[in-house]
């Protein structure tokens, strides 16, 4: 059974739901990151962000290359 969890995001510190136990409910599921964009924002994060987040830093990583 996945029962999500509500967790808040580190960067912006709003709440949201994570299904770590079936991740392909999981919002972050719709957000495809390359290796080098998760490696950069696992050094800057620990632990789940929120999609929106996810979303703003994909963007901002991108803009840097």
């Amino acid at each position: 059974m996945n029962i999500p969890v509500v967790k808040r995001c580190p960067r912006c510190k709003n709440e949201f739901l994570c299904h770590h136990e079936n991740i392909a409910l999981c919002e972050c599921s719709k957000i495809k990151l390359t290796a080098a964009e998760r490696e950069k924002i696992s050094r800057l994060f620990s632990g789940c962000l929120c999609i929106k987040c996810l979303q703003e830093l994909k963007t901002e990583i991108q803009k840097s290359y």
